[in-house]
C-alpha cells in the first residue's frame, strides 16, 4: 500500500506540475483522527484499568493535481498509541490511504474543495506480557505463545473538506477535515482465529489534519 500511494503521488504531481492548463501540490500533513472505541475500551478498561484515547495524533503526506477547478490525488496516513501496565505492553496502530476527487473553487484569499474518497484503512492491537523473558529455541518450539496480535481492516470511504490557502510561489498551507466508515469489519486473530465476543464499535472516524504543500494551484 505505501509504495503505491508513493508512486501514485509521485506521478500525479509530475503530470501536473509539467501541464500547461492546471497545477499539482504536494507534502506531508499532520493532524488528528477521532475514532468510536467505547466498545473495545469497555474490556480494555476492565483489565488494565486504563483505555484507549477516542482522539490520537496521525501523520501522514498527499500529492494532488488540480485542472479545471478538479482535484485529483491520493494520500496515505498512519498513527499510533501505546497502554503499558506491570504485565502487559498493548500497541494500537492505524493506517491506510485512499484515492481522492472532487470539485475546488478559487474564492480568491484561498481555494476550497469537497473531496470524495475511497481506499483502504486497517487497525492493528499488539498484545506482549512484560516483562519479556529470554527463551531457548526448544522451548519457544514448545511453547511459542509470546505475542498476540489482531485486526480488522479493508474497504473504507468518506468524504472532505478542504481548504488551500497560498503563501507564496510554490507553498500552501492545507487544511482538511472529513469522516471515513469502513464496510465489513470484525476483528480477527493475525493466525486466523476468531475472537469471541469480539468489540462491536463501528469503524466510523473523523480527522482534522494540516500540511504544507508544494507545488503551483492553477493561476498562480
Amino acid at each position: 500500500m505505501k509504495k503505491v500511494m508513493i508512486m501514485l503521488i509521485a506521478g500525479i504531481l509530475f503530470l501536473s506540475l509539467y501541464s500547461k492548463s492546471g497545477g499539482g501540490l504536494g507534502g506531508p500533513m499532520f493532524g488528528y483522527y477521532m475514532n468510536e472505541m467505547d466498545d473495545i475500551n469497555a474490556t480494555i478498561s476492565s483489565i488494565t484499568g486504563k483505555s484507549l484515547a477516542d482522539t490520537d495524533f496521525q501523520m501522514g503526506g498527499g500529492g494532488y493535481a488540480i485542472m479545471d477547478g478538479l482535484i485529483i490525488g491520493g494520500y496515505g496516513y498512519g498513527g499510533e498509541q501505546v497502554l503499558a501496565t506491570d504485565s502487559l505492553s498493548l500497541n494500537y496502530s492505524i493506517g491506510g490511504g485512499a484515492f481522492e476527487f472532487g470539485r475546488l473553487w478559487n474564492i480568491k484569499i484561498m481555494h476550497i474543495g469537497v473531496i470524495g474518497k475511497i481506499g483502504s484503512s486497517e487497525e492493528v492491537i499488539r498484545l506482549e506480557p512484560k516483562p519479556l523473558i529470554n527463551i531457548s529455541l526448544d522451548s519457544l518450539l514448545t511453547n511459542p505463545g509470546r505475542t498476540s496480535v489482531m485486526k480488522r481492516g479493508g474497504f473504507e470511504t468518506g468524504l472532505s473538506l478542504m481548504g488551500i490557502f497560498p503563501i507564496k510561489n510554490w507553498i500552501s498551507i492545507a487544511l482538511k477535515g472529513g469522516v471515513s466508515y469502513g464496510f465489513s469489519r470484525d476483528w480477527k486473530l493475525e493466525d486466523g482465529g476468531d475472537i469471541l465476543n469480539s468489540p462491536q464499535d463501528r469503524p466510523l472516524r473523523y480527522d482534522l489534519s494540516l500540511g504544507v504543500m508544494f507545488g503551483m494551484l492553477a493561476g498562480e
